[in-house]
């Protein structure tokens, strides 16, 4: 039995061809690498390639557009098809330094996004969004801005994606996903959905804003080692 494979664009990207899953975590380059291989089904003319590209869609918490691996699992062993494929694929995702994504999430949020004129009235400096970001976590209210990175790479405290790439380098940890792919003549990335913004550490003028933002990602901070 074949999983029920839907069409989207912010959900969990399946390359067959490739044998390969790509988890994308918001504002860590996940457009700009779904670009890359949009562009590279383009260059498929073989009809057996033509539907290469397929998006999986299961079930989902209301707080969260992007699939996390944990939602992937429980997903993949509903049947013997769905169990192959998670242990045989090569499976991927990148993180950012927490404080840089906080700013460029912060900027996503107004430049880019239909409420974007609303955000900018109630936040109009970084630090006033921070703040209510932090309440948001404290109380538990879902808040899509406060996802983790670390659940698109760790189940269980453990990590079980293949790869887990750095923003910080970006173009030479994607070459290795690129060597893991056969079907592809693309160069490299192309910038996609970014937002405007200067220096990210210029935007933490209060102490009490780097420490809301430690204590928001405390878990991505230690798995991935990040520091301010």
């Amino acid at each position: 039995m074949e999983l029920n494979l839907l069409e989207g664009d912010d959900v969990l990207f399946l390359l067959h061809k490739d044998k390969m899953i790509f988890f994308h975590n918001p504002k860590v380059a996940g457009s700009s690498i779904t670009q890359f291989f949009l562009n590279c089904n383009k260059f498929m003319c073989e009809p057996e390639f033509e539907s290469d590209l397929r998006f999986v869609r299961p079930y989902m918490s209301e707080s969260s557009r992007h699939v996390n691996v944990k939602q992937a699992i429980d997903f993949f062993r509903l049947d013997e098809y769905g169990v192959n494929v998670w242990n045989e694929y090569f499976k991927f995702a990148f993180v950012r330094n927490p404080w840089d994504r906080t700013v460029s999430l912060y900027h996503f949020n107004s430049q880019n996004t239909e409420f974007s004129e609303r955000f900018v009235e109630k936040y109009p400096v970084f630090d006033s969004w921070v703040k209510d970001l932090y309440e948001c976590f404290m109380f538990g209210r879902a808040n899509w801005n406060c996802i983790p990175q670390h659940l698109f790479t760790h189940a269980n405290g453990e990590q079980v994606v293949d790869f887990v790439g750095r923003y910080e380098n970006l173009n030479d940890d994607f070459e290795i996903v690129k060597s893991h792919m056969f079907s592809c003549v693309e160069e490299g990335l192309s910038w996609t959905n970014s937002s405007k913004h200067d220096d990210w550490k210029t935007y933490y003028k209060e102490q009490a804003a780097i420490d809301r933002v430690s204590e928001i990602f405390a878990e991505d901070i230690e798995f991935f080692g990040y520091e301010f």
